[in-house]
């Protein structure tokens, strides 16, 4: 007599699984860092659409503008520049902080 065992075993099945961890454990962080390098690259890219007029500014008025986008209810002031750009992680950011990467 003669007994066909079907299935897995516990002991199988807890390698699977322990593969299956060091895996993800491997490919998570991989994602995340995939994912901040495009939305580093996608910042570059938006920003080089900014850089001709922020130039252009500086060079006319002698000042780095210091917004990229008014505040509402306020008119553009002597140190704002308005820039369009779509994409999926654009924000409005204080040029102050821009101004020595935009200088070439």
């Amino acid at each position: 007599m003669s007994i066909l065992n079907k299935g897995f075993t516990l002991i199988e099945l807890m390698i699977v699984v322990a593969i299956i961890g060091t895996l993800s454990a491997i490919a998570l962080p991989a994602y995340s860092d995939y994912l901040t390098r495009s939305q580093v690259t996608e910042a570059v890219t938006l920003l080089g659409g900014l850089k001709i007029p922020v130039s252009e500014y500086a060079n006319i008025h002698n000042v780095w503008p210091t917004a990229i986008i008014s505040p509402p209810g306020v008119g553009l002031g002597a140190t704002q520049v308005v820039g369009t750009s779509v994409g999926k992680y654009s924000r409005a950011l204080p040029l102050s902080l821009l101004a020595p990467f935009l200088q070439g």
